[in-house]
């Protein structure tokens, strides 16, 4: 029976045919749940590069940070010197927080584009899921004894497209 509603594109088995277990029975049309999936994998590309952007931000994050702590250290000598004045020391501290900030979000902005390149792989992963539900095969080996649908009718989840049964179950009386 079909799993998803859509209509029936192809029939690949009719009344009376001998079936093998997983054999195609019937195609269902796929084009807008192929659309879907091939929208889930642009997004899973799109999500891919703003990753490596955000690992950018924090590689670049990193290296201010570690500049403005040189700054900050070089300024602190220096002041104690009197080569500059607490001004100047109070600019390179707040450069010094600013940068650690930087780094806070851009660890942040990373994360959260790693949480989406989870949840896109569970949408490609369900788009192929559904994707599969278009291609009818044979539960069994078995005869079809009833085919239930026609090319170009719409079927919704649940509709039996085919009766098999099983020669060697089969009980006379």
């Amino acid at each position: 029976s079909a799993r998803v509603t859509a209509t029936v594109a192809k029939l690949h088995a009719d009344q009376g045919d001998a079936v093998k277990r997983g054999q195609l029975l019937a195609t269902l049309d796929d084009r807008e749940l192929d659309a879907k999936r091939a929208a889930a994998s642009n997004a899973q590309e799109t999500i891919a590069r703003n990753v490596a952007a955000a690992k950018a931000a924090v590689a670049k994050a990193e290296a201010e940070l570690d500049l403005a702590r040189t700054k900050f250290k070089r300024d602190q000598d220096l002041v104690r010197s009197a080569y500059i004045s607490q001004s100047a020391m109070d600019t390179s501290a707040a450069a010094l927080r600013s940068a650690e900030a930087n780094l806070d979000s851009a660890k942040a902005a990373l994360a959260a584009r790693e949480s989406e390149v989870r949840g896109v792989a569970h949408e490609a992963r369900y788009a192929d899921t559904v994707l599969s539900h278009t291609r009818i095969t044979a539960p069994m080996d078995g005869i079809v004894v009833e085919r239930l649908a026609e090319v170009g009718v719409t079927v919704v989840a649940g509709t039996p497209l085919f009766r098999l049964v099983d020669p060697a179950t089969v009980w006379v009386t």
